[in-house]
């Protein structure tokens, strides 16, 4: 399904594909987010712009990077289900 975004998302959109400062490129995603209009035909535009939002958030506050190694978790009880006598 068609966008029909209008001509100040392309140029705001070379502007983002330009930008190198991270502040500055989060600024114009949002600006992006907000121009775009909201239908059927631009929902995956809009996921795809909020999933960058949320690395470029990410990413200012430098927790960008994935941690290695094993994931350790604190063992849960188990607790035996009752079965009522019959």
């Amino acid at each position: 399904m068609p966008a029909n975004l209008p001509p100040q998302y392309y140029e705001l959109e070379r502007q983002f594909n330009k930008e190198s400062d991270i502040s500055e490129k989060l600024r114009l995603a949002k600006e992006l987010l907000a121009l775009m209009p909201k239908h059927k035909g631009t929902d995956k535009l809009q996921a795809e712009m909020k999933a960058k939002i949320s690395k470029l958030k990410q990413d200012l506050e430098g927790g960008g990077g994935k941690k290695h190694g094993a994931h350790h978790t604190e063992p849960h009880s188990h607790i035996e289900k009752e079965v009522p006598p019959r």
